[in-house]
């Protein structure tokens, strides 16, 4: 399969202002559906509280996220910069993968140790399963959500990973053979 050819750096990759006006819109019809529930039928007046809540909340919130529409990550030459302000370097990132089970068209990239975690940790997209704390943590990021195939963006990912670990083998053979590469 031929993957495109990466833009340059930085890329930044930011929500997709027609996705999240037609998420808004399906929420704020669930919202007055809700809301018909309240003031029609008694027996079910909880259930359409709750659905005006739930869903008049997201409503809110699609409409801040498309107004302030900041990236959700950026892809530079140190790494990736996530939404949250924690930068992951490519030299931390040990395997790239696709389709995970629960995040389908999301890119899922297994970080190699717990001090990588420990730098994004703070950002809502960094994640480690409870039964899993000797295993290294895993970052989502929303392919599809941003408008790029997961696979696309998998891949330059991906690419750059590899650049990375060929640039520090060869640093780490020119530090001791001795040479210098200035020269």
């Amino acid at each position: 399969m031929s993957v495109a050819p990466r833009p340059p750096f930085p890329m930044v990759f930011r929500v997709r202002r027609g996705r999240l006006a037609l998420y808004a819109l399906m929420c704020a019809a669930m919202t007055l559906l809700g809301a018909s529930v309240v003031l029609m039928s008694a027996p079910f007046f909880a259930f359409g509280m709750l659905t005006v809540v739930v869903f008049g909340s997201f409503t809110l919130v699609f409409l801040v996220i498309g107004f302030h529409n900041t990236p959700r990550f950026t892809l530079t030459d140190e790494g990736i910069i996530l939404s949250g302000g924690g930068i992951v370097k490519w030299a931390d990132i040990a395997d790239v993968r696709t389709g995970h089970r629960l995040a389908s068209g999301c890119i899922v990239i297994h970080l190699k140790d717990h001090r990588s975690y420990e730098a994004v940790r703070s950002t809502m997209i960094a994640f480690r399963r409870p039964d899993q704390t000797k295993a290294p943590p895993r970052l989502l990021l929303p392919a599809t959500l941003v408008g790029v195939p997961s696979t696309m963006l998998a891949a330059w990912i991906n690419d750059q990973v590899v650049n990375a670990r060929t640039f520090s083998q060869r640093s780490a053979t020119t530090l001791v053979a001795g040479t210098d590469p200035n020269k």
